[in-house]
């Protein structure tokens, strides 16, 4: 006798159900009965979809998914967070205590009202929005799963975040002679009036506020001030590295704003910079001066310079605006 057993799994916990199998001959004289145990369990785990969320690096960013429910009623859905594959079994900290902790991706709302599958085919399943709070601290791609548990089932979607840095995080105006300049005869390697110096800040202040905005969604306001204390030195950076390891951050997302010195290497698609590699300590006031010389017959109206970091973790690029000195210094 061969039997097929249809396990449905709306929930991730073990089931177990009786199955009575009833025979009879045709004088009802002996009845037979056959009972069975049945174990149910989750195998693999997988979600019900897949996509892809983008913002910009350093500066936080709502997003939205379009979500659906696979279950045939409507019904409100718990939602949970994590950056860590679930596994079975299916464990979250729902109330999470102020703690360092930083990620990437943050819920907005903690709850979602998912309408039913359609009952007749050929209609659209209705999607809903669901807001996240995005911040890219890094260059890396990031996985994180959205978890949703209800009262009739659970499911999960697995979310990339890809970060964009081809925008600018500072506009920096630099004066020189005239604007626009006239042609030279020097060559690549001019030294004249077309080579400008640029002031670059050394400090990144939009990484280090979006740092603190990120330490926000989790941590106390003693845990602020804390940070605030310890950014600054590289002590405190050691100490703040190892409270965050603690709270379970990613690291690779924040260790090289951690760094006392970071090398750079610099390029522009509009300018020459006179230097390929700089080291830039990031959380000092100093300033670098960068000269740059404007190629000759360019007729570009946007200008900027790019550093990218030996990491490849942080990359930052500044508009650069020439102003004309009318003072004739």
């Amino acid at each position: 006798m061969f039997l097929n057993i249809k396990f449905l799994a709306n929930y991730t916990s073990e089931d177990s159900c009786i199955l009575l199998v009833h025979g009879y001959n045709k004088t009802r004289i002996f009845d037979t009965y056959m009972i069975f145990l049945l174990q149910g369990h989750i195998g693999l785990l997988n979600p019900i979809k897949k996509c892809k969320v983008t913002g910009p690096l350093y500066r936080p960013n709502k997003v939205d998914v379009l979500v659906s429910s696979p279950f045939s009623q409507p019904a409100s859905f718990r939602i949970f967070l994590t950056d860590i594959e679930p596994t079975i079994p299916v464990n979250f900290e729902e109330n999470l205590r102020p703690k360092f902790y930083i990620r990437r991706i943050n819920l907005i709302d903690k709850e979602i009202n998912l309408s039913g599958l359609p009952k007749e085919s050929g209609q659209d399943v209705i999607e809903h929005k669901l807001y996240l709070q995005m911040i890219c601290l890094s260059t890396q791609i990031g996985n994180t799963w959205i978890w949703f548990r209800s009262d009739i089932g659970e499911f999960f979607i697995k979310v990339m975040s890809q970060p964009r840095w081809d925008l600018a995080i500072d506009t920096l105006q630099t004066r020189v002679k005239s604007w626009p300049m006239d042609p030279c005869s020097c060559g690549e390697a001019c030294e004249c009036y077309r080579t400008a110096v640029l002031v670059i800040p050394h400090r990144n202040e939009l990484m280090l506020k979006s740092l603190r905005y990120a330490l926000l969604e989790y941590a106390s306001d003693i845990m602020l001030q804390v940070y605030d204390r310890l950014i600054g030195t590289p002590t405190g950076k050691m100490i703040l590295g190892m409270l965050l390891s603690e709270g379970g951050t990613n690291m690779s997302d924040v260790q090289h704003i951690l760094r006392n010195e970071t090398v750079f290497r610099v390029s522009s698609r509009a300018l020459l910079p006179r230097i390929e590699r700089v080291r830039l300590s990031q959380h000092s006031d100093e300033m670098l001066a960068l000269p740059v010389t404007i190629a000759i017959g360019d007729r570009s109206e946007k200008y900027s310079v790019t550093f990218v970091s030996d990491c490849g973790m942080d990359i930052r690029t500044y508009r650069i605006i020439f102003i004309e000195n009318t003072d004739g210094s």
